[in-house]
């Protein structure tokens, strides 16, 4: 991929996600997507899933304040039928 490239998702092209620097060792991307579409890097979505597990159990003695509230957004997103899961 080069600078500038754009790959568009979706047939309303309402999600895209842009090349925004091309260095040797990496790639930086940038994403456009609607207002309240969450857009997570995967390593911290399975972050949030794994909490969401923790903390729907009896015992959840694993998550921090931050990895609470987010598994406890994903927890109301999935309820809404908003998830990616």
């Amino acid at each position: 991929m080069s600078k500038d490239e754009i790959i568009t998702i979706g047939k309303d092209e309402r999600i895209k996600i842009m090349v925004t620097d091309v260095r040797q060792s990496y790639v930086m991307l940038g994403v456009e997507a609607p207002d309240g579409t969450k857009v997570y890097r995967n390593e911290l979505y399975k972050r949030i899933q794994n909490n969401i597990k923790c903390y729907e159990s009896e015992a959840c003695f694993c998550c921090d304040e931050e990895d609470m509230a987010n598994s406890q957004e994903m927890n109301t997103l999935k309820s809404e039928g908003q998830s990616d899961e």
